[in-house]
């Protein structure tokens, strides 16, 4: 095992004696792990950080996890989490918060990007372990309740590859809702086209007199399984393609206030890069106003080449 990755272990177990005392503190109890070919990548441990303000990153190095520090509730901390990776990832997301000094017991709720093995496959253990309410966008709600995907998600065609542990007392909020944690408050944001739920979650934290917009934003790649087709119309959007749903995201990428943008992939927004350049001091690499702009772009262009290669006549 990574020598780094054992001390962080120690220090993971003096940072829940600082915050049980002598008490036994809860022991996660991970689901079986998921088996793919990137996934031991994507399952790599890396040294969790700040972000920006109350927010963290508790993720491995391919797969996203944030950690907010909601403020306080009861008496103790309440901690916001986004996300939970692979079903193996369980367990590093766990050592994490604890190395960070935090309590997963503390985890007053989940929040989700979209319902795929990689994002959504940790959830059910990390719920479990901390007795979190697991909140999600009303598309989104059906998937995590069987754990399988529907038949419209543009990687449906994997299916039951792609599938997780179901999670139990999920909790839906529309397209614009809120709730309020301690003292932050988070934003839900529909953005369907990586799947039928894709959600995006925004929340204000600060640094001294700072404040910024965090967006974690979902994926908006036109990633599918073999035959889905992005232009073709689908009956559970009344009719609108999954095209025109993602194009319809990619807008709201664009035009939002952009402070800090986090995706579920750290590819997405070049975490490698951005912690080399942290390490040489100077301004936070992670605030980037122009960030969401950049990103839709990407992505628009992406989208527009699927389209190009649908509709192209297959030759003779």
């Amino acid at each position: 095992m990574n020598p780094a990755f054992l001390s962080l272990l120690a220090l993971a177990a003096a940072s829940t004696l600082f915050w049980t005392g002598n008490a036994t503190p809860a022991t996660l109890e991970p689901d079986p792990p998921f088996e793919c070919t990137a996934c031991e990548a994507w399952n790599r441990p890396l040294t969790p950080f700040r972000v920006f303000g109350n927010t963290w990153y508790v993720g491995t190095s391919g797969l996203s996890a944030l950690l907010v520090e909601a403020g306080m509730e009861d008496g103790r901390p309440a901690l916001v989490l986004l996300d939970g990776a692979l079903t193996q990832s369980a367990a590093l997301i766990d050592t994490n918060i604890r190395v960070l000094g935090f309590d997963p017991a503390d985890i007053r709720v989940i929040l989700n990007s979209h319902a795929h093995f990689d994002h959504a496959g940790g959830i059910a253990a990390l719920q479990r372990l901390s007795g979190a309410r697991v909140i999600v966008s009303e598309a989104a709600s059906e998937t995590f309740r069987t754990g399988q995907v529907p038949g419209h998600d543009p990687q449906a065609g994997y299916a039951p590859d792609n599938g997780f542990p179901p999670v139990s007392n999920v909790e839906t909020l529309p397209d614009g809702g809120r709730f309020t944690v301690g003292n932050t408050t988070f934003t839900l944001h529909w953005t369907p086209g990586h799947t039928p739920g894709s959600t995006s979650w925004s929340w204000e934290t600060c640094e001294r007199e700072r404040c910024l917009e965090v967006l974690y934003a979902d994926s908006l790649g036109p990633v599918a399984s073999p035959g889905f087709r992005f232009s073709d119309p689908q009956e559970a959007f009344g009719g609108a393609s999954t095209a025109q749903m993602m194009g319809g995201s990619i807008g709201f990428l664009r035009r939002f206030d952009c402070g800090v943008l986090i995706f579920p992939h750290p590819l997405y927004f070049d975490l490698d890069a951005k912690l080399a350049a942290r390490a040489t001091g100077g301004e936070n690499p992670f605030v980037d106003p122009a960030a969401c702009a950049a990103a839709a772009d990407r992505f628009e262009a992406a989208l527009e080449k699927r389209i190009v290669e649908e509709l192209a006549p297959d030759e003779p």
